[in-house]
């Protein structure tokens, strides 16, 4: 889940480099679309660099297991947006669509559509705030609570309903600021934190004859860190650590080039070509990311499709010449289409 959205990347800086400030102006906006790699197999060991003044994280050794891509829209645009009214930023990623509320002082998470169920912060998590530099913290307490029909009979006693119910008590510190190594470049003058979260979890059951009952009850601590700089609005990388404070996995920023030579070329239909108000376009997987280019190649239309088949209303566009871009877990695309 979050991912939980914001977890807080860990940099490594190099002697010389600058103490910066994130501030709102680095978050991440409507329109951004982000390149990540992610290795989920670490079998070395592996561990978080120093922290402090001018240090460098070198995580040159990073390998890529599979690379995805995470889109912001308005909140707006995703149907179920009606039941976060808060919200007025949405991320969405292969897996699920998480909607955040966003001011020049924090960002907020407030709930996720995941595998097809919503879920909805009652007590919403902060993620960032601002300005955030070296020696910076913030703490903020989330909660949430799920139910769902579970109909099942156990030792004579009937089970209709069961609830999974979290609270995450959350700590982010700036522990330090330097260089960041990437396997596909180096950044100067990062920012990273450290992110400390003490999660309760508690599992209900609810039967006829008792009412709700605990099933389970864990309490945990996860430790994850993210490394950030100016201008990009996201983590350039984040990695989540096993108990023993070696690292996990990791997701890192990669580049849009790199990303589409690795991904196969798809097929799709597109039609009609030329057209004036709407082009319909078929997929060959229910979930993509479209995005609409002109000729002076900026991106005028960005869309999450979740559908094989659709429309998409292009009357605004001026006349010419335009690409659509498509890519699904599957490959990408790139079609060439005419607007009347």
């Amino acid at each position: 889940m979050k991912k939980i959205l914001f977890v807080i990347l860990a940099g490594a800086f190099l002697s010389g480099n600058a103490q910066i400030t994130i501030t709102s102006a680095d978050a991440p906006q409507a329109g951004d679309v982000f390149y990540n790699a992610n290795d989920t197999g670490i079998t070395q060991t592996i561990t978080p660099g120093p922290v402090g003044e001018n240090v460098i994280w070198d995580f040159s050794m990073l390998g890529n297991a599979f690379t995805d891509i995470t889109t912001f829209v308005e909140a707006s645009t995703i149907p179920q947006s009606v039941d976060f009214p808060d919200a007025n930023l949405a991320e969405l990623t292969s897996q699920d669509t998480s909607f955040l509320k966003t001011t020049s002082s924090e960002i907020t998470f407030l709930g996720v559509l995941s595998g097809g169920m919503e879920l909805k912060m009652d007590d919403p998590l902060i993620g960032m705030k601002y300005p955030f530099t070296y020696g910076s913290t913030f703490s903020d307490t989330g909660h949430f609570s799920v139910t769902f029909p579970y109909d099942t009979t156990v030792q004579g006693i009937n089970i209709d309903s069961v609830r999974f119910d979290q609270t995450i008590n959350s700590t982010d510190s700036c522990v330090a600021y330097g260089q960041l190594i990437l396997p596909n470049e180096t950044y100067d003058n990062v920012l990273i934190d450290k992110n400390t979260s003490l999660n309760h979890d508690i599992v209900s059951v609810h039967t006829d004859l008792m009412g709700w009952v605990d099933v389970q009850d864990t309490q945990y601590t996860t430790i994850s860190y993210a490394v950030y700089t100016n201008g990009y609005g996201q983590p350039l990388l984040t990695l989540n650590l096993n108990d023993d404070g070696t690292v996990k996995s990791a997701s890192y920023k990669y580049t849009e080039a790199s990303f589409v030579s690795t991904m196969p070329a798809i097929n799709i239909n597109l039609y009609p070509n030329p057209a004036h108000k709407n082009i319909t376009v078929t997929v060959p997987d229910s979930k993509a990311d479209i995005s609409i280019i002109n000729a002076n190649g900026q991106s005028v239309i960005n869309k999450r499709i979740t559908s094989k088949k659709f429309d998409i209303n292009i009357e605004s566009l001026p006349a010419g010449n335009y690409l659509i871009k498509v890519k699904t877990s599957q490959g990408i695309a790139i079609k060439k289409f005419i607007k009347e």
